[in-house]
C-alpha cells in the first residue's frame, strides 16, 4: 500500500501500523492539486510495486463562511483539492489500472455530496462534483473491468469535525469497513455508486434557520482574532 500526504513524515504513523499487520507500506509526498506531483507519485508507486489495483481518493479540506464573505482563494483551493485533487489522482492511475486487466477507484465523499449545506458552498460544491466525476468515470471503464464508486460519510471522529460534534461522529471503522467491501471482489457487481453512511446522525444537522446564529458566531469569533492581534 501507498499513502500519500504533501508531508511524508505525517504518515509514518499509517505506514507502521501497516507494516505492523504483515503488509508492505511506504509514504510518498504529493500535492494532489498539483497534476505534476500526483504523475510522478502514481510513477513511482507503478515502479516500486509493479502496478497498481485500487485508487482511493481520500484527500479533502474544508472552510466555513457565507458566499458573500468567502475568500475567493480559498473557495478555489478548496475546489481544488478535493476535485481537481480526485480527477488527477483518477486520470494518472486509470492507465495503470487498465494495465492490470481492471481495478477499483473508491472516491471519498461526504454528506456534502448529497446536501447543500449552507456555509459550506466550496466544500459542498466540490463534493457534489465529486460524484458526477464518480458516476461518469463508472460508464467509461465499466466495460473494462474497473468500478468506480464513492463512499458519502456524515461526520466522522477525525481532526476535520468540529470537536463539539465528534461525540455523535462515526468511528473511522465504519468507513473503512464500507471502503474495503468497495475495494474487494465482492464488489465487483457495483459500479456509479454513491454509499452513504450516515450511522444514527442526524442530517440537516443545521439549516437556513440556523445560519444566522452560526454566521453571528463566525463573525464574532474573526473579531475577537482580529482584536487579540491589534493588541499584540
Amino acid at each position: 500500500m501507498a499513502v500519500v500526504s504533501r508531508t511524508a513524515s505525517q504518515l509514518a504513523a499509517t505506514v507502521d501500523e501497516i507494516q505492523s499487520s504483515g503488509s508492505r507500506a511506504i509514504a510518498l509526498a504529493a500535492d494532489v492539486a498539483d497534476l505534476g506531483q500526483v504523475e510522478a507519485m502514481m510513477r513511482d508507486v507503478v515502479a516500486q510495486f509493479g502496478g497498481l489495483d485500487i485508487l482511493v481518493n481520500n484527500a479533502g479540506i474544508t472552510g466555513m463562511s457565507s458566499v458573500l464573505d468567502s475568500d475567493p482563494v480559498e473557495w478555489r483551493g478548496i475546489v481544488e483539492t478535493n476535485l481537481f485533487g480526485a480527477y488527477y489522482c483518477c486520470r494518472s492511475a486509470v492507465p495503470h489500472l487498465l494495465a492490470r486487466g481492471g481495478g477499483k477507484i473508491i472516491n471519498i465523499g461526504s454528506d456534502s455530496s448529497l446536501i447543500g449545506y449552507p456555509l459550506f458552498s466550496a466544500y459542498a460544491a466540490s463534493k457534489h462534483g465529486l460524484l458526477g466525476l464518480t458516476r461518469s468515470l463508472a460508464e467509461e471503464l465499466k466495460q473494462r473491468n474497473v468500478q468506480v464508486n464513492a463512499v458519502c460519510p456524515s461526520f466522522v471522529d477525525t481532526d476535520m469535525t468540529p470537536r463539539g460534534l465528534r461525540e455523535r461522529a462515526l468511528p473511522k471503522e465504519k468507513v473503512t469497513e464500507v471502503v474495503l467491501f468497495l475495494a474487494s471482489a465482492a464488489s465487483d457487481g457495483i459500479t456509479g455508486e454513491a454509499l452513504r453512511v450516515f450511522g444514527t446522525q442526524d442530517m440537516y444537522w443545521y439549516g437556513s434557520q440556523r445560519m444566522n446564529l452560526l454566521q453571528k458566531s463566525l463573525s464574532s469569533g474573526a473579531h475577537a482574532a482580529r482584536e487579540r492581534g491589534h493588541v499584540a
